[in-house]
Formats: structure tokens, C-alpha cells, sequence
């Protein structure tokens, strides 16, 4: 289970050369651990499908930040997609770290 979320918290992330390099390996895994349903694991195998159609990691990246980092639509940021430039924005984020805290949890910084 441990594996299945850290993949899929990767994918979410900005593309790394490890994960660039490790892409043919993690439609094993997430077939091995079995948490994802048929459907899940084929839209997981989508993506991934689509990340191998990129020359190089370079490609994968530019058309990750063309979606993510420049339309406040799809911005992966909860607190941006929620708040813009708001000033409670910087509440928000003061207001969900104390409850990482309270429940035991270090977010990063």
C-alpha cells in the first residue's frame, strides 16, 4: 500500500530523472500491491503512456510546468487555486499547518 501512494505522490509531483528512469518499473508495483481497481491502475497506465511519448525528461517537464505552473486553473497549489492572491490565503496556510501539528505531523517547509 506503502508503495502504491508514494507512486502516485510522485507522479503528482514535478518530474524528477529518478522517476523519469524508473517509469517502466511502477505499472509492476501498482499491480503487485493491488490497492488500485482495474480502472485506476488503466488510467495510471494512461499517463504513464503519455509520459513515455517525451523524447527526454526535459519534454516531460515543460509540459508539466505548461499545465501546472502557469494557469491558475490547474495549479496544483490548493491554497492558490482557492484563495488567488487573497489575503486570507496566508491565514489559510498558517491555520492547516497548526493542524498538521496538533495532529503530531512536521509539514515541510
Amino acid at each position: 500500500m506503502i508503495k502504491t501512494y508514494n507512486i502516485l505522490s510522485l507522479l503528482l509531483d514535478y518530474p524528477s530523472v529518478e522517476l523519469w528512469e524508473s517509469r517502466s518499473e511502477i505499472m509492476p508495483v501498482l499491480r503487485d500491491e493491488k490497492i488500485l481497481s482495474v480502472k485506476s491502475l488503466a488510467k495510471v497506465e494512461t499517463f504513464l503512456n503519455y509520459v513515455s511519448s517525451f523524447p527526454d525528461v526535459r519534454s516531460w517537464q515543460a509540459a508539466y510546468s505548461d499545465v501546472f505552473d502557469t494557469s491558475s486553473k490547474t495549479t496544483l497549489y490548493l491554497f492558490d487555486m482557492v484563495y488567488g492572491t487573497s489575503r486570507d490565503r496566508g491565514q489559510a496556510m498558517v491555520d492547516l499547518k497548526e493542524e498538521y501539528l496538533k495532529a503530531g505531523l512536521m509539514p515541510a517547509e
